[in-house]
């Protein structure tokens, strides 16, 4: 992945203008797929941890998760609160990234008007403080044509509930009218970088969030130079007005700790490594 520069040049004068004004600290939360993997044990919990006590051991020392369970079924507020209940009291930095149920993204095709949109509104209010941005996953298939679809859910969907959008086809990259109602309506980007998979991000920067799954594979050194890359550009959208970042971490060999230990020396206090990492032994990675 070649190295980037933001041009500021494509923004347009109000977007600019109003990432100039922004003087908030931007946040960046590290977390995982899943907190579930037996295969964590030995590392962020104790061998004998019960199951039942993964999440609230995982919440005291990542800032974020990605949901997966709620792409297959829609959650009910019991659900909601059953997950939120483990993470209260012990981290209130705790946000859950919850991916949009697919009978709304994908058997639906967006429609904001059915019964199971709604329930998954009113089921996400029990997150309370610990929500944060929602995770659309467009379908692989959904191209660019799709666009007018796209800006009725948009317009559908409350502004107080932080989006962002995982483009699955190119055709969108290259669209020009996406940007105007992304912008308008305080969207962000969801980006997947996996090797050989490169999109132009920087014309999507339009929200004040952010969503990064970062595929590695263990021990290449391309995956020291892709990360290298995502340091630059997280201390560069903070700049520009991105106030929550989220960086899920996906390895083969899962997270390294060379990771982590580069971006909090590069982002500092913005972002929290794990207790669990210890510089001297080899523990070097998990999962």
């Amino acid at each position: 992945m070649k190295s980037e520069k933001i041009n500021l040049k494509q923004w347009n004068f109000a977007k600019l203008q109003r990432f100039q004004l922004q003087d908030e600290a931007s946040s960046i939360r590290l977390g995982l797929k899943s907190w579930a993997s037996e295969k964590l044990r030995g590392t962020i919990y104790d061998e004998k941890s019960p199951e039942g006590d993964f999440l609230t051991l995982y919440a005291k020392q990542f800032d974020t998760v990605e949901l997966h369970a709620t792409f297959y079924e829609n959650p009910t507020p019991y659900d909601v609160m059953r997950l939120k209940k483990k993470v209260e009291g012990v981290n209130p930095n705790f946000r859950f990234c919850p991916i949009l149920p697919r009978v709304i993204s994908h058997e639906s095709l967006l429609n904001p008007k059915t019964r199971d949109f709604n329930r998954f509104l009113y089921a996400l209010e029990n997150f309370e403080e610990h929500l944060g941005s929602v995770i659309l996953q467009l379908p692989e298939s959904f191209t660019s044509s799709g666009l007018g679809t796209l800006k009725n859910f948009l317009h559908c969907w409350p502004r107080e509930i932080p989006l962002l959008i995982d483009f699955r086809h190119r055709s969108w990259f290259d669209h020009k009218g996406i940007y105007d109602p992304l912008l308008k309506n305080n969207v962000g980007l969801f980006i997947t970088d996996d090797i050989g998979l490169e999109k132009n991000f920087e014309r999507f920067i339009t929200g004040e969030s952010l969503g990064v799954r970062f595929i590695g594979r263990s021990k290449l050194e391309t995956d020291d130079q892709r990360l290298a890359l995502w340091v630059y550009r997280m201390n560069e959208f903070g700049a520009m007005g991105i106030k929550n970042s989220y960086f899920f971490l996906y390895e083969q060999q899962e997270m390294c700790l060379g990771i982590l230990q580069k971006m909090a020396g590069s982002i500092g206090g913005r972002i929290r490594v794990p207790e669990s990492y210890d510089v001297a032994s080899d523990q070097l990675e998990f999962f």
